[in-house]
């Protein structure tokens, strides 16, 4: 059968998609002749699932600048002026980045991206991107994007002016870069900078920042290289993560994620989730779970609330108090949960980041959650009123799946369980009532002992009347 398009049709809209459908079908027959090889090792930058991207957007597309191949278009765009002038900014920082390297030549990380041209491609999802550059716009597109990540992250390491120094074993070295970096970047541009490292689809392999950091002349060893990625990564982790951690829980997250993370974004999920070569193994999942009851009906029960800084799979539900993270929830929160919630999606037997954010959303019904939450030191914000607050949880499990780890399904049934024994409702109600004002206590206690009093004023007239 002759598929090809027929030269003269009228311009009807059924002559129109006959012609489609005939270069569909050629396509496609072009498409099973090709001998593709099944991939071995699963791709870990990936274009984001449209059922993700279509309930925000903006929430994946890069502000400030593009990294990577998937977002290519927006660097070429003359209209785009900010990120046309980021191109311009990270040639600076490949010449301070190369000044630096033992043989003060950029070249020598571009063959070294050559050389591993085929690593470097096997982190990505295929597509037209990968297939419209070749192996030199390739290697340089990688490479001038990880000379401006490092000089980034170096010189907001060593930024007098940032909000908190994280500690490190290596010595404070000076940036190059740095006067650019303190002349270009105002602080909403950094934080928009560093919000845009972590989008799934502006990532580059960890292992090309790694290997830059090792050319760099002041670095001894393979394993200062390690401690100084580790480093910058926590930097930054403690700049945008919305969880209130403290830099020793921060230090003890990135032990090792650094070493085994394949990119940035994947080195904060392990932070947050305290993930590692030794548990990556998967957990039961339960795709049926008990829905927990809101932080109002459950305050109502009489249930107390206690929040933690630590893993984000540490949850716990003992003694009628329900133990859960402390989050922030700011301008950035959403975006950085969708980025997460779409890498999670490729990861098998993975739903902590899901888990979680289910969970919240159904901890939060109303504004009237949001102020209890707050009132217990669970939540900050500084997005405005919680309702607002209360809408952003809401709206971070659309188009995903219900699931719960084990650690939190139990939760769950717990805290279902116990709202179901009404008499905690009463109890927690009649303490709510008379105990919770000193005066309606001293109020109680003085009617009980009035009452004790006059019954005993009863029953000793009584046995003196008999005894007269």
């Amino acid at each position: 059968v002759d598929f090809t398009p027929r030269a003269k049709l009228c311009a009807c809209d059924s002559c129109y998609n006959f012609v489609m459908a005939d270069r569909w079908v050629i396509w496609m027959k072009d498409e099973l002749r090709n001998h593709y090889q099944l991939e071995s090792v699963p791709y870990s930058i990936f274009r984001v699932p449209v059922a993700l991207r279509s309930v925000n957007p903006q929430a994946f597309t890069p502000k400030t600048v593009a990294i990577g191949p998937f977002h290519s278009a927006l660097r070429w765009n003359a209209e785009n002026t900010a990120f046309t002038e980021m191109e311009r900014t990270k040639v600076l920082a490949a010449k301070a980045v190369a000044y630096d390297m033992k043989n003060e030549s950029f070249g020598v990380l571009v063959e070294e991206i050559v050389n591993d041209e085929k690593l470097v491609r096997s982190y990505y999802d295929g597509g037209l991107e990968l297939e419209d550059l070749n192996t030199e716009q390739l290697a340089y597109m990688v490479a001038l994007d990880a000379a401006f990540v490092v000089a980034i992250l170096h010189s907001s390491f060593n930024d007098p002016a940032g909000v908190q120094r994280i500690e490190s074993s290596f010595p404070e070295l000076q940036s190059r870069f740095a006067p650019v970096f303190s002349r270009r970047f105002s602080l909403p541009v950094r934080k928009s900078v560093l919000i845009d490292f972590l989008l799934l689809e502006n990532q580059i392999p960890l292992f090309v920042l790694r290997k830059l950091i090792q050319m760099d002349s002041r670095c001894k060893s393979q394993e200062e290289a390690e401690g100084r990625l580790e480093s910058y990564v926590a930097l930054m982790a403690h700049h945008v993560l919305p969880f209130t951690k403290s830099h020793h829980n921060i230090a003890r997250g990135i032990q090792g994620s650094a070493g085994c993370g394949k990119h940035l974004l994947d080195c904060l999920y392990r932070i947050i989730t305290h993930q590692d070569k030794t548990s990556e193994q998967t957990v039961a999942i339960d795709f049926n779970p008990v829905a927990p009851p809101s932080a109002t009906q459950l305050y109502n029960a009489g249930v107390k609330f206690k929040g933690h800084s630590r893993s984000l799979m540490e949850i716990s539900f003992e003694r009628y108090q329900l133990t859960i993270p402390k989050i922030h929830v700011g301008d950035d929160t959403e975006t950085i949960f969708r980025n997460l919630v779409a890498y999670e999606s490729q990861l098998e037997g993975k739903v902590n980041i899901l888990s979680y954010l289910h969970f919240m959303n159904f901890l939060i019904n109303t504004p009237q959650d949001v102020t209890l939450l707050v009132n217990e030191g669970i939540i900050t914000h500084s997005i405005g009123n919680e309702k607002h607050v209360a809408q952003v949880w809401n709206e971070l499990t659309i188009n995903t799946v219900c699931a719960f780890s084990s650690q939190y399904s139990e939760v769950a049934k717990a805290t279902k369980h116990y709202l179901d024994i009404k008499i905690h409702g009463l109890m927690a109600e009649f303490v709510r009532q008379y105990f919770s004002r000193p005066w309606l206590v001293l109020s109680l206690i003085s009617g009980i002992v009035l009452l004790v009093m006059t019954f005993l004023t009863m029953l000793y007239t009584i046995l003196v009347y008999k005894k007269g």
